[in-house]
């Protein structure tokens, strides 16, 4: 919950300018404002249970709140961003999430949502930055190779090249921004491919897919 919020918050202020206007009391909800950008709002919202097998319930107590905040949830795009965390998520739990939530606007019957995942976790954004090919198991090593890596600043030019590389080298093919009219196409291909390489070597290749979520809002526009 802490260190996916900082990272978030990291993004949206120290990279795209964005201002924090509003947190409420109990932290769930940070909204950040941008006065030129076309996703000129982006509300976090935090809670207590990472496992995937909480998403469901967990939508309808995130959906309760944007009502009580009369925010419109309906008209928005939204992102639901976890951690690959093997001990936690099983591969039914993880495969039903990405074939359920494989649009951030719309999902047929279902609420709009995106499900955004990190191998093995989200420090890994900071690997596809540094374009440092290293592998991990899980967060915990991910978290001790940090302390080794010279973190520079979160670079969106640089992050894009490297991550577009990265998934190109896993889906073995080119990826366009059409993959998200339905990632859960792409979000498998990644998915396999992560989980087939575990099998052999042991290790994750790291890879954040929070980025997509930016070219997704028109952020980041790719040629």
């Amino acid at each position: 919950k802490k260190t996916e919020f900082e990272i978030i918050k990291n993004i949206f202020t120290d990279l795209l300018n964005y201002d924090i206007y509003e947190s409420k009391d109990d932290k769930s909800i940070t909204k950040f404002k941008h006065h030129t950008m076309r996703a000129n709002k982006i509300l976090v919202v935090t809670h207590e249970f990472p496992q995937i097998k909480h998403l469901n319930k967990n939508i309808e107590k995130v959906i309760n709140k944007l009502i009580e905040y009369e925010i419109n949830y309906e008209d928005m795009a939204m992102y639901f961003i976890y951690d690959r965390d093997r001990d936690s998520n099983t591969s039914t739990q993880i495969e039903d999430a990405i074939r359920r939530y494989k649009n951030s606007r719309c999902n047929d019957f279902d609420t709009n949502g995106m499900l955004l995942l990190s191998y093995p976790c989200i420090e890994a954004i900071y690997f596809n930055n540094a374009n440092n090919d290293k592998r991990f198991v899980c967060g915990i090593d991910i978290k001790e190779g940090l302390k080794k890596l010279a973190k520079e600043i979160l670079n969106l030019k640089t992050l894009s090249k490297n991550t577009i590389k990265i998934i190109n080298e896993l889906i073995d093919e080119e990826f366009s921004s059409d993959c998200l009219d339905n990632v859960a196409t792409l979000n498998m291909k990644i998915y396999k491919k992560e989980e087939s390489e575990f099998i052999k070597i042991g290790t994750y290749k790291t890879l954040s897919l929070l980025f997509l979520s930016l070219i997704d809002l028109g952020i980041i526009e790719i040629s």
